[in-house]
């Protein structure tokens, strides 16, 4: 059985507008040739990955770089956003009856694995799951 992490186990509070605005001035210093007004649009930029990076007119020269520093400002938010982070009602119930019945229970998320392991550890709900996709 897998789980998403943020909104069904836990409600986190990223600053998805610093995100964006961060993600946004990137993305110009590596001469981004279309500009990315909205917050929505950067979005659908990142989770295009480097082809979309690419056909936004990004310089093919600037992608490795373009990636690792975006890569470092989606994690540092997502784990800035940790101490804020609430545990869903009933989370450690249900994950504490399935885990006594057999199942194996994964987490899937669009999250960094590092954000993904440390609000986990904060909650302690590591012991439950045998795999983090993240």
């Amino acid at each position: 059985m897998v789980f998403d992490l943020d909104g069904t186990l836990v409600e986190s509070n990223i600053d998805y507008e610093r995100m964006g605005e961060e993600i946004k001035i990137l993305l110009d210093e590596m001469g981004m040739q279309t500009k990315v007004e909205d917050r929505r649009k950067a979005y659908m930029v990142i989770r295009g990955g480097a082809e979309s990076l690419l056909e936004y007119g990004l310089p093919l020269e600037n992608l490795d770089a373009t990636l690792i520093r975006l890569d470092e400002i989606l994690n540092k938010i997502e784990l800035e956003a940790i101490p804020t982070t609430l545990l869903k009602p009933n989370a450690v119930e249900t994950l504490q009856k399935l885990n006594e019945k057999g199942y194996r229970l994964g987490i899937a998320t669009r999250g960094h694995g590092k954000y993904a392991q440390e609000t986990l550890r904060k909650f302690d709900l590591t012991k439950y799951f045998h795999c983090v996709l993240a």
